[in-house]
């Protein structure tokens, strides 16, 4: 199914002619060997491009004739290798496999280009004729580019332009190619279901984060105990695909992968994703969701969103077109596949909708309105723990529920509740997260579950108990405005898990700030706003100061406690917003109404 979809990508992008050939690929490459006619390097050009500010150079991605995918044997690579192929030059301390090398490329060029009429094929064939490994480090053009060598790809240059560039080589190439699928066992083919010559070992996949600099295999065999039977040390025979959608999927994933704008990193996940024909339009409107912590992002999601509620026409887009979502992580010299998810694009936006909608909270007035997927991983991370990343998993678990509208994964609920616990900063991703997976559980009832703000018609006992938590909190903080470490730091979690040992000795402790409150001359008024507001919610608890309180909260329970605490904590910050705005208003009129009087005593 992946390799299918991928295939067909490569097909869709050859049809833009955006992709190399068979028998082609693409590779980074950061030196050009000149030659000569006979052979003779006679200057080293630098492929390396100009960085931008504060980044190192890097190479130049070219097409080249396809390389190959190699183990822990000697296989040389047609006209682009590194240096231990191209020069025998050793770069890891063992002279003699770096000249073993060298010969395997040499034997390589040689039966590719000895009827290779062209004279940049004679030079090649001339330059390895001639060429003697063990004068490569010393060498004049050479000598300022050893160190770099030790990392870089190789290719020759001959009369002004690339000798893979010459008709009558890429023919010759071609024609070995020809001769090594004839060579190679042909049986159905997993991928296109034809007959066709079988691919025994895959090209690598460059670009996953955390996987080798050197490539992993998505598809690979190298335990009896993945292979089957009849099939031992047959590696790529034991799933058979042909040589073409091998380098078709391969060749598609490698693009894309080099495409920023076809790829995202969400934790330790690799994310490529693409429509179908090679739509640009689909991949650039799903990419505006991934980071969506700025104006212009909020702009975007906001305008989609409104365009497919109304059943407007999103440019560019076929809602009905097949969607592509691939996440990839890093599992040694192979990939792990932690998603993959196929379907029409507008039920992926439909599904984007709604976890947006789910994840909803209240928010300050100077953030911004959508939090993106790794925003949301990131709250699972406590951050005065040593390990600072989120569980491998967690990833690929979430991007699931996004996009097929299914219940948010427990451990990402656990997690978040574990942070606040650690931390006690109750953030607006972490009540977005519990909001969200409680809705999508369906663990309360309609009027219980949290709402976007303060819901003071909820009756959840636990969500009550967080709203009175913060209540206490303001009291504590109206009586000593200075005080560093309130209740919330001392017994959140207490009162969170465990609220009948707590609650009754933190009301006993209000009633002493209110009595505080009550007898200053400034903050008699306020301390009646905190009391009626603090009774309030003992009246819809229906418990008095020293009743009953919950011996002990479940799991998501303490959500809404959180939930809770965090609805009524921002209330009170949006009555202060409101009054500030009120205040803006006024000075600003008064302004106008002052800079009026001073035009008219002008006049």
């Amino acid at each position: 199914m992946i390799l299918h979809a991928l295939k067909e990508q490569y097909e869709a992008l050859e049809a833009r002619n955006g992709v190399p050939e068979p028998g082609w690929g693409s590779e980074k490459v950061s030196f050009a060997l000149e030659l000569k006619s006979d052979g003779s390097l006679i200057n080293v050009l630098s492929l390396m491009k100009e960085p931008e500010k504060g980044k190192k150079e890097y190479p130049h991605t070219m097409y080249v004739p396809e390389r190959v995918t190699r183990t822990s044997g000697i296989d040389p690579n047609f006209l682009c290798d590194n240096a231990a192929y191209i020069l025998g030059l050793d770069t890891k301390g063992n002279p003699q496999r770096a000249l073993k090398c060298f010969e395997a490329c040499r034997k390589m060029h040689f039966d590719i280009l000895s009827d290779a009429e062209s004279e940049a094929a004679h030079a090649v064939i001339n330059y390895f004729n001639g060429w003697k490994p063990q004068d490569a480090e010393t060498h004049p053009e050479l000598q300022q580019y050893l160190e770099q060598f030790t990392t870089a790809n190789l290719i020759l240059w001959f009369k002004g332009r690339y000798v893979h560039e010459d008709a009558i080589i890429q023919a010759a190439w071609h024609k070995y190619k020809l001769k090594e699928d004839a060579d190679a066992e042909e049986m159905r083919c997993l991928v296109t279901g034809e007959v066709a010559p079988v691919a025994r070992l895959h090209s690598k996949i460059n670009g996953v984060v955390g996987a080798q600099s050197s490539g992993a295999s998505l598809v690979s065999f190298n335990e009896r105990a993945y292979e089957s039977y009849g099939r031992e040390e047959e590696q790529g025979l034991n799933a058979p695909v042909s040589r073409y959608a091998m380098f078709a999927y391969t060749t598609a994933l490698n693009l894309m992968l080099d495409d920023y704008k076809h790829r995202q990193q969400i934790g330790d996940m690799t994310v490529v994703y693409w429509g179908e024909k090679a739509n640009p339009d689909m991949q650039n409107t799903f990419r505006v969701h991934f980071s969506p912590q700025s104006a212009d992002a909020d702009q975007k999601i906001r305008g989609i969103m409104r365009k497919l509620a109304s059943g407007q026409h999103i440019d560019g887009v076929a809602l009905k077109d097949k969607f592509y979502v691939l996440g990839l992580a890093p599992n040694a010299a192979r990939l792990s596949v932690r998603l993959f998810w196929q379907g029409e694009f507008g039920t992926m936006l439909n599904n984007l909708n709604k976890h947006y909608e789910d994840i909803e909270i209240v928010k300050a007035p100077y953030a911004h309105e959508y939090l993106s997927v790794q925003d949301l991983i990131d709250e699972t991370v406590n951050t005065k723990g040593k390990n600072k990343k989120a569980i491998s998993k967690t990833a690929g678990e979430l991007l699931h529920s996004v996009l097929n509208g299914v219940p948010y994964p427990d451990t990402m609920y656990h997690e978040v509740l574990r942070r606040l616990k650690a931390e006690h900063k109750i953030t607006r991703g972490a009540v977005a997260v519990i909001k969200a997976y409680l809705i999508r559980k369906n663990v309360l009832s309609k009027g219980e579950c949290l709402s976007v703000s303060l819901d003071k018609d909820n009756r959840n006992k636990a969500y009550l108990l967080g709203r009175l938590f913060a209540s206490l909190e303001s009291i504590q903080r109206a009586t000593n405005p200075n005080i560093n470490t309130t209740i919330k730091d001392r017994y959140f979690n207490a009162a969170c898990t465990t609220p009948q040992t707590v609650f009754v000795s933190l009301m006993k402790l209000s009633n002493s700030h209110i009595k505080k409150l009550l007898h200053g001359e400034d903050t008699k008024g306020f301390a009646i706003t905190l009391e009626k507001e603090r009774g309030e919610i003992i009246d819809l608890l229906n418990v008095n100061e020293t009743g009953f309180f919950p011996a002990r909260l479940s799991l998501k329970e303490q959500g809404m406690f959180i939930g809770g605490y965090y609805h009524q904590t921002q209330e009170k910050f949006r009555k202060v917003d409101s009054k500030n705005e009120q205040a803006d208003s006024d000075d600003a009129e008064n302004i106008e109404l002052d800079g009026g009087n001073k035009n008219d005593s002008d006049q």
